[in-house]
């Protein structure tokens, strides 16, 4: 009975913390995080995800996610679009949501650039009441609802510098379908140093800080990467911890992350496996601002 109950809270925390889709590794698939990073690539770019969580013994939180970005000299920014999809293996619980993101794109001075990000959210959270908390109700087990959100963000960045934040205010499902509302509010900085003679190698580190209706997150990331080739981690203290790797062939990217959460609540402990391909077109950008392109992670 204890077993049982852990998998329920488990499996109840994973669809209740509106982040269903974010991946782990912080700069893997930006413009998930923060809106404002839409179309600052020197090329258009294509996304795709698929994550995997073990949430206890056999039971698997499946997650995918596609992306869309570029530059759009007419709309003196950027647009983007994505797709996820997250699901409870072996339970007919899912979420899906679609999105668009728009940035506005502005040289402040001759290093320094500044871009302005707003998202639309639109989800459905499908959920069978009778699986999930042991209800009967056969007439009407399966709870579909239809929600949307918005973010707002800014960033300012130059080759080696940047600094952003993002306003998310979203609802998340209770317990027993119904929804509330909480604001989140978080901030990345980071900085791409060289320290090697060779100057395409460079260390980039990351730090991501997140306050959601009384909980705090800090995260820090560092990797080292070269034109190829890219590793590292990061970590949530008492919370998540990660390695990844990438390597660049041509236009492809390529990234792999895996990590381990422990929780704080629980003795529990999670592991999850993320691959993450990215394409960038080869026809470069036509854009009304510099180019802020992040290594592969």
């Amino acid at each position: 009975m204890k077993h049982f109950l852990l998998i329920i809270t488990l499996i109840s925390v994973q669809f209740s913390f509106s982040q269903e889709f974010a991946f782990r590794s912080l700069n893997a698939l930006p413009i998930s995080n923060n809106p404002a990073f839409t179309g600052v690539s020197s090329n258009p770019r294509l996304n795709y995800g698929i994550g995997a969580t073990n949430l206890w013994f056999d039971t698997y939180s499946l997650q995918n996610y596609v992306s869309y970005d570029q530059s759009v000299k007419l709309l003196h920014g950027g647009v983007g679009a994505a797709l996820m999809h997250g699901t409870i293996l072996g339970y007919q619980n899912s979420n899906t949501e679609f999105n668009l993101s728009y940035s506005f794109q502005q040289n402040l001075s001759e290093n320094f650039s500044l871009s302005i990000g707003t998202r639309l959210d639109l989800s459905q959270r499908r959920i069978n009441v009778n699986e999930i908390y042991g209800m009967s109700n056969p007439t009407d087990s399966i709870q579909i609802t239809n929600r949307a959100n918005y973010a707002l963000s800014a960033l300012v960045y130059s080759k080696k510098f940047f600094i952003g934040g993002v306003y998310a205010p979203f609802s998340y499902p209770t317990y027993w379908g119904e929804y509330e509302t909480v604001n989140t509010y978080s901030g990345v900085i980071g900085y791409n140093l060289t320290p090697f003679k060779n100057k395409n190698i460079s260390i980039l580190g990351v730090v991501n800080y997140s306050y959601q209706d009384g909980f705090q997150t800090m995260t820090v990331q560092a990797a080292l990467n070269t034109k190829k080739v890219s590793f590292g981690g990061s970590v949530t203290p008492r919370s998540y911890f990660t390695v990844f790797a990438g390597y660049q062939l041509g236009q492809f990217n390529f990234k792999a992350v895996t990590g381990i959460n422990s929780s704080p609540l629980t003795s529990a402990t999670q592991t999850s496996q993320e691959l993450i391909l990215q394409y960038r077109l080869p026809n470069p950008c036509n854009s009304v601002s510099k180019r802020f392109d992040l290594n592969l992670f």
